[in-house]
């Protein structure tokens, strides 16, 4: 995410999470991009190809689960 307003990407990540958690239901994969969700749906699978039929690379963005809480630091390993 860029920073935006001077506010950090921490600060735009918790504030996306809390807008998420608000308005999708539990367990529902949101795709964030510069701090805003761009697409939503059931599975990890169906939001992947809801993006890439869009034109977006799933990749390049950040996808959660709304209602879920992740820790405040992680390592994220990438595939092929």
């Amino acid at each position: 995410m860029s920073q935006q307003n001077g506010n950090s990407s921490a600060e735009q990540y918790a504030a996306a999470k809390r807008e998420i958690d608000r308005r999708y239901p539990a367990g529902q994969f949101v795709a964030i991009e510069d701090g805003q969700a761009v697409a939503d749906a059931e599975t990890h699978r169906m939001l992947v190809e809801k993006l890439q039929a869009q034109g977006q690379n799933p990749k390049g963005l950040l996808i959660v689960q709304a209602g879920v809480d992740y820790p405040r630091s992680a390592i994220i390993f990438f595939g092929r």
